[in-house]
């Protein structure tokens, strides 16, 4: 074994852990200016992620351009995050992500 090496299997490292940076993931609620539709998501990169939805390039929100950001949260994770949009997807979180979405609609837009 060569000295300073790690034996196999090295730890896997997330994105961002190997620069010694961490990663902050967001989760997001867009507003389709066509048909009021809301839409939620998670991201590294909300502004990235907004003009990929705006430009068609998500399929499943293609049919619904243009987008308005209306909502972020900070998590520190992506398995966080990720628990977070499940859950406002989810048949019990629906009523927090509708007062979500009446208390920011107005703001931004």
């Amino acid at each position: 074994m060569l000295l300073g090496c790690s034996p196999w299997p090295r730890p896997r490292l997330s994105r961002g852990q190997a620069s010694g940076k961490t990663m902050k993931y967001y989760l997001y609620i867009l507003k389709s200016l066509q048909n009021d539709n809301c839409y939620v998501g998670i991201t590294a990169d909300v502004r990235k992620r907004l003009s990929n939805h705006n430009s068609g390039k998500v399929k499943s929100t293609r049919s619904r351009r243009p987008f308005a950001l209306i909502y972020t949260e900070q998590h520190t994770s992506m398995p966080e995050a990720r628990l977070r949009e499940k859950y406002l997807k989810s048949y019990s979180g629906v009523g927090e992500k509708r007062d979500i979405i009446e208390k920011y609609n107005n703001i931004g837009v």
